[in-house]
């Protein structure tokens, strides 16, 4: 059941109507079934996969907290999940194929092994298991509210990911969504399909798809373009996917982690990863590089190591979440070569409360284009293919005439990205239309919907989100 499709829009009203009847405990029961439904309809070993981790997970838990010995189960919880994610992203790697005839699985197993957004849910546990191990209390949650944790449809695919605690919190009071918040719901969700139809799949129609599999093919400027089209579309595709879960779960009175704040508006490259996947850098931040640099630091090594390990390390594990490639290690490898260039180099060159007007310009346009670079592995077939695209940056440049329609079938959509996240930025809330007056709000949904139609009838491909093969 895709996210954007008549089919959830019927599934999610038909959760709603039984949903506002409902006690509190009983909406948390009906979330729960309706999540598996939903999962099962993607496949139901994904559900079974998802069961078992879930039973898993919380009987290690209460052992965590009753047993003497809380640190064995502790790393047995995260040494299985673990374990867990990397089998599934070897299978998924490029010797995925191989390993499952030698190991004989069939269909049904490799169905059970690699359920859609079983990276989420996993790291989800793991966060679990450790708040847990800070905190007992947690201990109290109830196996529903758990499941429900990890389930929750409108984010099971693709996050945000959310802190147990926080969540918890909201599971345990009364819900009540009044006009305010359903007026928000349906903002986000609005905003949410226009990043989705009218700016990343419209770029996505434009762009060639053998531009990353093929780049030899393709001359400086196609490359160049392509790469600053890339970058919109993985923006906008995913963020616009956080903004959709966001609206769908405030419609059940349930506030999800704001996922994307502006990325391309950062003038570092620690700033631009407080504002991108912002649950997923935050995850990283605290239990990689926080528990990295603390064991460096204890184990009193020089501080120049303990500035450049915990990045690189925790950059190479985020590369290895997103896919075993070498090409997406590289895409860690580099962005934690960034951070380390920023500590030691940028931070000395222009520091921190010192900068003007133009150096946050200068700042801004490099990390942009930097980690616009980053793309190249991360959107390419393989190693190779990264290189031979790279080596397309060097001379002797070629160009070639632009596409006709290219200003609107290229501009308006980056122009939009653009508008979208200048007022958000203005507002400093990605909910800046909360603000805004009846009429002018009024006017604003009219467009959108106008926009929305004429890009969904216009022969858009209505295709998954990047993200949600995780």
């Amino acid at each position: 059941m895709q996210i954007v499709s008549p089919q959830f829009l019927a599934f999610v009203s038909f959760v709603l109507i039984f949903y506002a009847l409902l006690t509190r405990r009983a909406q948390n029961l009906w979330l729960l079934a309706a999540s598996y439904v939903f999962y099962a309809s993607w496949g139901w070993q994904f559900a079974v996969t998802l069961a078992g981790l879930t039973l898993f997970n919380y009987l290690i838990g209460q052992r965590l907290v009753t047993a003497k010995n809380t640190q064995l189960f502790l790393w047995i919880g995260i040494g299985f999940n673990a374990s867990a994610l990397i089998l599934l992203k070897v299978l998924v790697g490029p010797y995925g194929d191989s390993l499952a005839q030698r190991l004989g699985l069939s269909t049904v197993s490799m169905a059970l092994l690699l359920p859609v957004g079983f990276s989420f849910y996993l790291l989800q546990a793991i966060s679990y298991l450790v708040d847990l191990s800070r905190a007992p209390r947690l201990a109290a949650t109830s196996l529903t509210d758990f499941a429900l944790y990890l389930a929750y449809f409108p984010k099971l695919l693709s996050g945000p990911l959310e802190r147990p605690t926080a969540f918890f919190a909201q599971l345990a009071q009364e819900r009540r969504v009044d006009n305010a918040t359903f007026g928000r719901a349906i903002g986000l969700i609005l905003i949410g399909l226009l990043r989705k139809i009218a700016i990343a799949d419209q770029l996505r129609a434009f762009q060639p798809t053998e531009l990353f599999l093929q780049p030899a093919e393709f001359v400086f400027s196609e490359k160049l373009i392509g790469l600053l089209v890339f970058a919109f579309i993985l923006y906008n595709d995913f963020a616009g996917y956080s903004a959709i879960a966001r609206g769908v779960s405030l419609l059940f009175g349930i506030q999800l982690t704001v996922n994307f704040k502006q990325p391309f508006f950062a003038n570092s490259f620690s700033d631009f990863w407080n504002r991108w996947h912002i649950s997923l850098s935050a995850w990283l931040r605290d239990y990689i590089f926080f528990p990295a640099r603390r064991s460096l630091v204890k184990a009193k090594l020089p501080s120049g190591l303990t500035i450049l390990i915990p990045p690189l390390v925790t950059m190479l594990i985020s590369g290895l979440w997103h896919g075993s490639y070498l090409s997406m290690l590289f895409w860690g490898g580099l962005h934690g070569f960034y951070l380390v260039f920023q500590e030691f180099v940028l931070n000395r060159v222009f520091p921190k409360g010192k900068e003007n007007r133009l150096t946050q310009l200068f700042s801004t346009g490099l990390v942009f284009g930097l980690v616009s670079l980053a793309w190249v592995p991360f959107g390419a077939s393989s190693f190779g293919s990264a290189l031979v695209y790279f080596s397309g940056f060097l001379p002797p440049y070629r160009f070639s005439p632009l596409p006709e329609f290219f200003l609107f079938d290229v501009g308006f959509p980056v122009f939009l990205a653009l508008l979208l996240d200048g007022l958000e930025a203005r507002a400093q809330t990605v909910d800046f239309f909360c603000a805004w007056r009846p009429t002018p709000q009024a006017g604003a949904l009219a467009l959108a919907l106008l926009l929305l139609i004429l890009f969904a009838v216009s022969g858009s491909d209505l295709s998954g989100f990047v993200y949600q093969g995780f």
